[in-house]
This record gives structure tokens, sequence and C-alpha cells, in this order.
């Protein structure tokens, strides 16, 4: 039985790279027994294209394959037609023979077909990109299986070890360079190092060699291009990784060619004898022998990167490879990896080299997994952590989405806190679930120790939002619902913020006023006075937080004419009648302070004048005392409302003991101290 193969008929297909000879660049080649002379004028064309890809076979096979003979020749079909063929007779060392012409391979002695000639056959086909196999209807199904199991691992144990000598040593000079200047600079930084104390020399180096790793990763980013990924890059990076980071020999332990299909491949040993004997039958096991490391391909498939990675057996991938497969992809700017057919083990392996490289793999993942490759991306230190969180959790929320089952679902409980986590390092208030006491307390722990003080009040004040939609749906405003707690206390914590700010401006004036001058210790009116304004501003704001400024100059809060005339200067009604309390900056909370402040220093003054007047009065020192007792009272009672709204390190300034002199300077003060007393200074909020 003649048993045949047939394909594509490559006339179909341009001279796009499957083919390294055109028409042209052999006509010099054609044996003069084909008589190319006698072929009629309408059938040349065709018959110097077949010549070409034909040609191309020959040219792989005789540098890949030893045979008895290789050679073309023609025979005249009943159609009048000229066929051209290209014979190869008793390959080695399985004595396979065939004739291939374009779209037919046929075998010439394919009685005893053995496990040699299996392989040789698929290995022909796969080195010529072969495609679109079919048989003649009589062919046997053993032969067509036995066929296809060879040409599979042909597909996946391809021996390889041809490229460009040039472009590889212009490679090598590269990563030369490369080895020269990381010595140079491993050899600055130990010098300067040296310098350095014991204790500061192991931190000094590794922050130089960071700042190294960053400069060259913002060099690498300039580089990239956005047309697509670029097979270039991946070659210099698989140069690097094997010669300098792995120690392996080009042609030794790894080989490297440009396939057909427009694949780069390579395939990598642990030792050269491994290589030896990789892809030959063991007549043990009756299988073919694998005994390479991986088998890794990239293709640039217009514009998007393909990667494929074979292992011999049920190997797992090794860590070092999964790094490198990942870390190459993300530096062509993938972000998100879609991986096929993994085992779970090399699932697991992946995840790792996800999580350290912050890219996001597009299986799903559970808790543990999500967990584990944050905590991968913290320990390798990645740079971009806070935003892998956020682009972590819209995985899992769209993970979430396709399950069709809502967050508190039990299927979904552990990623829904993964996805918590995530959004408030980000300050973003989750959504789409039933916030509770211990969801709240987590959050606002996570968004403190991670934002910044603008971007924490917008999470507190849309968590305060959210807490009492989710009230109001539920219609739960009971006191005893622990939410309506946190709720309210978020938004007083949010409305007090800038009075906050502002309260600390205030006690710093405060504080001035009461340490007095060089030459004069502080009078007791300025002191009390302030003190009373702090007071008197902060039952202003919580009256009038919600209100209009309109209502607060209606309601004749400034009784003073030089009061109301500052405030009309500061606060025109044209621009500023409708703005409540709430929305003034701490600035201009200040400010009304300021306007506010002269006439509770002169009703300061008249209480201590009244308090020391006649054979009844006080001490100086004791109207005094009373005095300031009172007005620091005031602002104890600020701290406690501010303490309560969140604002926990706020305190109230101490002033000491001011001096109180009757206007008219009548009278002499026997009990207080000679010098001026310093005020205790206060704790910041």
């Amino acid at each position: 039985m003649v048993r045949a193969i047939n394909f594509k008929s490559s006339r179909e297909n341009d001279f796009n790279g499957e083919y390294e000879f055109s028409p042209e660049s052999v006509a010099d080649k054609i044996p003069a027994e084909l008589g190319v002379e006698n072929i009629a004028g309408d059938k040349k064309a065709d018959f110097m294209k077949d010549f070409a890809r034909l040609y191309t076979f020959k040219d792989r096979f005789d540098s890949s394959f030893e045979a008895e003979s290789s050679h073309f020749e023609k025979k005249k079909l009943p159609s009048g037609e000229d066929l051209l063929y290209l014979v190869v007779d008793h390959m080695k060392p399985s004595d396979l023979s065939m004739a291939v012409s374009n779209g037919q391979l046929v075998l010439k002695n394919s009685e005893n077909m053995t496990e040699d000639k299996y392989r040789d056959l698929a290995k022909f086909c796969w080195m010529n990109n072969i495609s679109n196999i079919s048989f003649p209807a009589n062919i046997e199904e053993e032969f067509k299986n036995k066929f296809q199991q060879a040409y599979n691992n042909e597909e996946n144990h391809a021996v390889l070890g041809y490229g460009n000598g040039e472009e590889d040593k212009k490679e090598q000079a590269e990563v030369d360079e490369e080895i020269r200047r990381d010595k140079a600079a491993a050899e600055r930084i130990a010098a300067q190092a040296v310098k350095l104390p014991p204790e500061q020399q192991s931190e000094f180096v590794r922050n130089e060699v960071e700042k190294i790793q960053a400069e060259k990763e913002q060099n690498a980013k300039k580089e990239e291009k956005s047309s697509g990924p670029d097979l270039s890059k991946i070659e210099k990076n698989m140069k690097t990784f094997m010669e300098v980071r792995s120690a392996k020999k080009k042609d030794s332990c790894y080989f490297k060619t440009h396939t057909m299909g427009g694949w780069l491949h390579y395939r990598i040993y642990a030792s050269p004898d491994q290589r030896a004997s990789d892809g030959l039958w063991d007549d043990k096991s009756k299988s073919f022998k694998s005994n390479y490391e991986i088998d890794l391909k990239f293709k640039n498939d217009n514009g998007t990167l393909h990667i494929k990675y074979a292992l011999p057996g049920d190997k797992p991938i090794p860590g070092k490879y999964a790094d490198e497969i990942v870390g190459m992809m993300k530096a062509q700017g993938y972000l998100t990896i879609e991986f096929g057919n993994l085992t779970d083990e090399d699932k697991g392996t992946i995840r790792k080299a996800c999580g350290c490289a912050g890219v996001l793999p597009t299986f799903n993942l559970g808790e543990k997994h999500a967990r584990g490759m944050l905590a991968a991306a913290a320990d390798n230190k990645l740079a971009d952590l806070a935003g892998y969180k956020k682009r972590m959790a819209n995985k899992l929320r769209k993970q979430v989405q396709k399950s069709g089952k809502p967050m508190e679902d039990k299927d979904n409980k552990g990623v829904r806190g993964v996805i918590l986590e995530c959004e408030a390092e980000n300050g973003i208030v989750t959504k789409d679930i039933k916030w509770n006491e211990d969801d709240v307390m987590k959050a606002l722990k996570i968004a403190r120790d991670n934002l910044s003080d603008t971007d924490l009040l917008e999470f507190k004040k849309g968590l305060s939002e959210t807490l009492m939609t989710q009230m109001m749906e539920e219609n739960n405003f009971n006191n005893q619902n622990p939410l309506k707690k946190q709720a309210e206390k978020l938004a007083n914590e949010v409305t007090y913020k800038t009075f906050a700010d502002a309260f600390d401006k205030i006690q710093e004036d405060i504080q001035k006023i009461s340490e007095g001058s060089k030459d004069k210790r502080a009078r007791a009116e300025d002191v009390i006075g302030a003190m009373d304004t702090a007071g008197e501003l902060s039952l202003y704001f919580s009256e009038y937080k919600d209100k209009p400024l309109r209502d607060f100059v209606e309601d004749g809060r400034l009784n003073l004419a030089e009061e109301q005339k500052a405030f009309a200067q500061a606060f025109p009604m044209d621009k500023y009648a409708e703005a409540k309390f709430k929305d003034l900056s701490s600035d201009q909370l200040v400010q009304l302070y300021e306007i506010m402040k002269a006439e509770n220093v002169k009703k300061a003054a008249e209480r201590l004048e009244e308090d020391t007047r006649g054979k009844s009065g006080q001490s100086f020192d004791a109207a005094v005392k009373d005095n300031v007792s009172t007005a620091s009272s005031k602002l104890k009672n600020i701290v406690r409302t501010l303490r309560d709204y969140g604002y926990r390190d706020a305190s109230a300034v101490d002033v000491g003991a001011p001096a109180y002199i009757r206007p008219d300077e009548a009278g002499k003060q026997k009990t207080q101290q000679n010098g001026l007393i310093k005020a205790r200074g206060r704790g910041g909020r």
C-alpha cells in the first residue's frame, strides 16, 4: 500500500517568511536535467514557484537530516502537466524514503513503518510548517494515529540549534557591556559603603542597587514601542537570562531559532548531555525521551504577544521560568495575562510570579490565592502596590459578578474581604456589600494607614453617606444600630475637619498671646478674650454649620460696628450669602475669630474690673485665676467635641497666669510674682 499525506498547496501562500527562497533567488540552482527550457511559457511561472518552495524544503532537510541523497525529479502526468518533486532516499537512521511535491508527500517505502520512521516523517513535516494535513481515503487509521502522535511530539519536543551568527555576536557584545556596567557599579557602591559606619553600610548598598534597578526599568519603559510586542527585546532578555543569570551556553545548554509561523523558539537543557539524548526513542519505555528543562515559544501575532511553554512529562514549571515569562510579558506592557491548560501546580507557580511582577492572571482567584499574590507583591517591594491592589479588587469584582451570586454569599465571603481591603487602601468605599461594624473599623484603619489627609476625609465622607443610605434602605435608624453611631460620627468628623484645623491655628494665637513679650507679661484680658472667642466661634459653628452666612449676620451675632465692617469686607454677601459655616476654609474661620476677638477682649477687661473693684473685690490674682479657669473650660469643651468626632489628639493650651493691670493703673499687685511666666506649650492635634 502506498501511504501519502496531503497538505495545503504551497502555491496558495505568498513568500512571507515560511520560505527562505524566492523564484528569482534560485533560478541558477535548477538542475539541467529538469529541462526548464522546454517548459511552456504559460506553465513556467508555476514551475519556478514550485522549485523555489521545494528548494527551501531541501535546504532545511540537508541542514538538519542525513540521507543517502536528496534531489529533484520531474515527470509528465497523464494530463500532460509536468510534476516537480523532491526525492529523499534512505534517511538515517530510519531508512525512510519519500517524494514531496506541491501539495502531497508520498512514502516510497511504507511497508514497515517503525517508530523511527514516524519520528523522521513528523519532524520533516513540522520543520517545513506543513499544515492543513489530510490523508487519501484508503489510508488506515493506525497510520493516521501514529503519525499524529509523532507530529504532536515533534511540536513539543523539537531539537533546535541554528540562528543568526552575526546577530548573536552583537547581542553578546551588549550582554558583555551590561555585565561590565553592573560590575563597575558594584565596585563603586562597595567603595562608597566602606566609608560609612558598619551599621549603615547594608542599607546604603541596598538603596543604591534599588536606584540602579529603578533607572534600568525607567530606561526600558522609554524604549517600549506602542506598536505591539517586540521580539527583539525578548531575545535580548533571554540572552541575559540564559548566559548571565543562568550561566548557560548557547548551542550547548540552550538553543534558539526563529521557526516557521513566526515563533521565536528556545529549547533549554540542564547540561549538554541531556540535549544529546533528548527526543530519541526509548525501547524500554516505548516512548520518546524528554530530557529538556523547558521549551519556550514567543510570537507577535498582529500586535498580541503569544507565549507557549512545554515541559517534559508531567513536570511542573520551575519558578524561575514562570518569573521570566511573566516578567517578559509585563515588559511588553501586559498587566493582565491569559494562561490556558495549566495544571493546579503550575497555576500556583504562575500566581506567585504574577504577584511579584504586579500582573493579574485571567483565571479565577480564591481568597487564599489573592492574598498570596498580594503578599508576594509586598515581599517583592512592588513599586505600585496600591495600584496593584486596586486592579486586584476590580478583577475580583468581575469574578463575583460572573458568579451571579451576591457579595454576601458564602462562596464570595473571602474575596469580599479582599475587595474591601484593597479598595480602602485606594480610598474607595466598597459598593454592593452590606456593611457591618467590623467592616467599618477595618476599612477606616486601612484608610488611615495609607491615605493622605485629603483623601482620608473624602473616604470618610463617602463611607458616612454609604452607611446612611444603607440604613435608609433597611429603614433601621434605631439607636441600637451600631452603624448609626458610626455614620453620625463620620459625618461630624468630616464637617468639623476645617474647624479642627482652624482650632489648631487659633490655639497657636492664644499661646502666643499668653507668652507676652520680652518686657511685659501677658495681659489677662487679652488671653481671656481670645479663649472666649474660640469658645464663641465653636458655638456658632455648631449652630450655623448647615446654615448660610446670611442667617449668621441677620441674627445679629456681630455687635460692634467695627466687627460688622470687617466682616462685610472679608465676607461680602454677594459672594458668601449662601455659603455655610462648614464650607468655610480653616483660614476663613481664623479670620472670623480675629474679627470677633476685639469685643471679647473688651468684655473680659470689664469683668476683671468689676471683680476687683470695691472693698469686697477679689485680689487681682484670684480674679484672673477664676476668669482664666472659666475661659479654659470652653477650650476643653471644644477638645471633648473634637475627640468625640474622631480627632483623638486634640488638646487644650495651658495659658499660665497672665497679669491684670487696671486701666487707670491704680493700686499695686502685692501677690503677683515678678518676672515673665511662660505658658506651658500644648501638644499638637
